[in-house]
């Protein structure tokens, strides 16, 4: 369909030969720059068949199809969701038949007693409109579900109110050892293990009201088999057919948890042992900032560690090439202090004396 003179498809589903001409003359009339390429149907099989091949835009129905009904056209390629949208004609007024064709799924519902061109031009237009918005929506829709199902982060979306999950990704599945059905047939209580929930329904209730994105923190979810399994959580709010419902995205950070906990041990074994040393023992940072003063350095220069530590290294020490300097302490008494230097795994740079 050209952008400047787009041309619309439209079947025509008539079998009466003197509306058939009453509708061609009505749409050679109607403006609005669009150009209507007619195709008619005159029985209810050719209607089926039309219908079938996905050729059409929109498409305009009689009410009475010889022994059949538009309403029963309609009833038989509801199940169809590429069918174009139809609109209902019918001879007069009825609220019984208005309710039928709506039910059935009719676009809309035109009069022929009633109809001029533009009553008929306005229905085209906004049924079109409907259309073409319906299948935006719905191509965004598939786009969000390919993302969503593709994604290696972990991601479900589960309902505002009730806490039961909606949808999963293969991602999480892997992460949660289950299956699609098992997963689907669970609320985001049931990732937590007993003793956490009271806690996070504290959270949930806290946090109902916001709508951006929310970076809740790490968590502990527990698996399948309930084993845990740390996760870091972003949440955003989403609405689907009317419904609050929030997009979530949990990042496994159990190994790098593991790895900090392991380090910070590491590190504060590595702390007790500098401190028990009988030498005096300084660590500063690339910045030259004091970052570990054991107690046998505190006493050589006579001062605590509070006044140390962040504090830019003592100038006798930071800044000599010397090997052996004198240093006096806090009580007067002079020094002679060997001094050696080396890199130490922490990128810092430990000074002995």
């Amino acid at each position: 369909m050209s952008a400047e003179n787009p041309i619309v498809r439209l079947l025509l589903i008539e079998d009466d030969p003197d509306d058939q001409w009453l509708f061609q003359d009505l749409l050679s009339r109607i403006g609005g720059g669009e150009t209507y390429r007619v195709e008619l149907a005159t029985t209810y099989d050719e209607a089926l068949s039309a219908l079938a091949r996905h050729e059409h835009d929109i498409g305009i129905v009689d009410y009475l199809l010889g022994a059949d009904t538009g309403i029963d056209l309609l009833n038989a390629t509801a199940a169809d969701p590429l069918r174009p949208p139809l609109i209902l004609l019918t001879g007069h007024g009825s609220a019984e038949v208005d309710r039928g064709a709506l039910a059935a799924g009719a676009a809309d519902f035109l009069v022929k007693a009633s109809l001029d061109g533009g009553r008929l031009e306005r229905s085209l237009r906004y049924v079109l409109a409907q259309h073409r918005l319906t299948q935006r929506l719905l191509e965004r829709e598939r786009n969000f579900a390919v993302i969503f199902d593709a994604s290696p982060m972990p991601l479900w979306v589960y309902d505002d109110e009730t806490l039961k999950i909606l949808e999963v990704n293969e991602a999480a599945l892997a992460l949660y050892g289950y299956g699609r059905e098992e997963f689907l047939r669970l609320k985001i209580t049931d990732l937590r293990a007993e003793a956490d929930v009271p806690d996070f329904i504290r959270y949930l209730d806290e946090h109902r009201d916001t709508t951006d994105n929310l970076q809740a923190g790490i968590w502990r979810h527990q698996r399948k088999d309930s084993s845990p399994v740390h996760v870091e959580i972003v949440r955003s709010q989403i609405h689907i057919g009317g419904r609050h419902q929030r997009l979530v995205a949990a990042t496994d950070v159990s190994v790098r948890l593991h790895a900090e906990r392991v380090l910070q041990e590491s590190e504060t074994a590595l702390r007790q042992v500098l401190h028990e040393v009988s030498d005096g023992l300084m660590v500063t940072d690339m910045q030259n900032l004091v970052r570990v003063a054991n107690p046998a350095l505190c006493v050589l220069l006579g001062q605590p560690e509070s006044e140390l530590i962040g504090r830019p290294a003592p100038k006798a020490l930071s800044d000599s090439a010397e090997s052996s300097i004198e240093l006096m302490d806090g009580f007067g008494a002079v020094h002679d202090i060997d001094l050696r230097a080396a890199e130490s795994s922490w990128k810092a740079r430990r000074r002995a004396c």
